[in-house]
């Protein structure tokens, strides 16, 4: 992808937040698991390197040098495995990221919910500290699905749950199931803001696990929407298209894809 002339610092922004945005798509795309050792080589972690000597009861002196592994783990094939399971999501994502790069496009409506959720996404996937990570993951879902408009709206909680799990469910995952387990998810988060739970309880990464799954296949969901509609569908429109998931997901135990 080309940067646009622009005075130098611009460009250099511009370039940055390009790059960093496509690492998140492509975490995104290829899931926590995959990509939790993928980052800028400007963001990588001081690695302990540690080393010991020894002697054997015959005297022979043995040096040893340890050095974490800090490769990724998307493998050799990676892009191929992109193209195969996620072309259309990495074409849609690709396309408002593109506008955004070359036309000076400025976000708006779903395009805008959708940069800013898979930032925290992104920032989720690397994050070494499972409370971090799970609050992280939250604000993806929440960014993705709250939608403050209109009266008599549900809670956050509810409708974060409802609507994640809309994307979330399958066959061996029941929508009710799945609604349980996401507020599951959210009482979590919301105990550790407010200090009632530990950030070192065990059961963070269990909670973190699934909340990583839960905001990837919310966060594809958004782009299914943007890629049948509009790169720019409004609050007021995507607020319908919600209404209308919802609606078929809960009379039908099935998510609503799109064409």
């Amino acid at each position: 992808m080309e940067i646009p002339p622009a005075e130098a610092t611009v460009s250099e922004q511009l370039a940055q937040s390009a790059v960093r945005t496509a690492l998140d798509i492509l975490k995104l795309i290829m899931g926590a698991d995959h990509s939790d050792k993928v980052r800028l080589g400007s963001n990588m972690p001081l690695v302990p390197r540690t080393g010991s000597l020894t002697r054997d009861s015959s005297g022979r002196f043995n040096p040893i040098i340890t050095l974490p592994d800090i490769q990724n783990s998307v493998g050799a094939n990676w892009f191929s495995y992109v193209n195969k399971c996620g072309a259309l999501y990495l074409l849609t994502a690709g396309d408002i990221l593109r506008k955004v790069v070359k036309d000076f496009f400025v976000p708006t409506g779903i395009s805008s919910r959708f940069l800013d959720a898979l930032h925290w996404f992104g920032d989720a996937v690397t994050e070494p500290n499972p409370a971090a990570a799970l609050t992280k993951y939250v604000f993806a879902m929440e960014r993705a699905t709250v939608i403050s408009i209109g009266r008599n709206r549900p809670s956050i909680a509810a409708t974060v749950s409802n609507r994640c799990a809309a994307w979330w469910q399958s066959e061996d995952q029941p929508v009710l199931t799945c609604i349980e387990r996401i507020r599951d998810i959210y009482k979590a988060r919301s105990d550790l803001a407010h200090g009632a739970r530990s950030p070192f309880s065990e059961e963070l990464d269990s909670l973190v696990s699934d909340a990583s799954k839960v905001a990837r296949m919310t966060l594809l969901g958004l782009l299914q929407i943007a890629h049948s509609y509009s790169y720019e569908l409004s609050d007021r429109r995507l607020l319908r298209v919600y209404a209308d998931l919802e609606s078929r997901t809960f009379l039908t135990g099935w998510p609503w894809v799109v064409s």
